[in-house]
């Protein structure tokens, strides 16, 4: 009778342009453990912003509109059933709204891909990441090769210290796990 594998077995495509580009983070934690890399990609009229408040006050990753703009970041393929772990981690429904066909361009094509990503609800301005939220980034666009100019750009972004040695103890875990120093990734060595 043919095919019965069910629709919602289908994976389906990840923008992420935030901690979730580090590999790492992205399959800890139960998170997406399935996720496989597809690749760059990038979202046209965006830039990255750090304007989405979290929970413990600091900024999180966002993207806003800026006409003339790109936002780099990595093309995932993650199997459906790993959608609501992706869900909660990325905390759609409290700050994010989840958009479930959002357009990127793959790197070294012109396909357009239609991508799950999440963007802040209600940006605020004058908010400033964590040390180790921004750690996690900048390894992230290094392992995936997304240019020096983009990097630089984001040693480039205020922060301000967590003094919460458990939070940012893990994060520099997960980033020595993928073969990066801290230090060196905020480019403060």
């Amino acid at each position: 009778m043919g095919d019965t594998t069910c629709l919602n077995d289908m994976p389906f495509y990840y923008f992420a342009y935030g901690s979730n580009m580090l590999t790492e983070r992205l399959k800890a934690d139960y998170r997406c453990p399935g996720a496989r890399v597809c690749g760059y990609a990038f979202a046209e009229g965006t830039i990255i912003e750090f304007s989405k408040r979290s929970v413990d006050g600091s900024g999180k990753a966002t993207l806003v509109t800026a006409a003339g703009q790109r936002t780099p970041g990595v093309l995932f393929k993650i199997p459906e059933a790993e959608s609501r772990a992706l869900d909660r981690a990325e905390g759609a429904r409290n700050g994010y709204q989840r958009c479930g066909a959002f357009p990127v361009h793959r790197s070294g094509s012109a396909a357009i891909v239609q991508a799950v990503t999440y963007i802040a609800k209600s940006p605020e301005a004058n908010l400033k990441p964590y040390d180790w939220y921004l750690a996690i980034i900048i390894a992230g666009a290094q392992q995936h090769g997304l240019g020096v100019d983009y990097i630089a750009k984001l040693q480039r972004v205020p922060y301000k210290q967590d003094y919460d040695h458990t939070r940012k103890d893990k994060a520099i875990a997960t980033i020595k796990a993928a073969g990066y120093d801290y230090e060196e990734v905020l480019g403060s060595a």
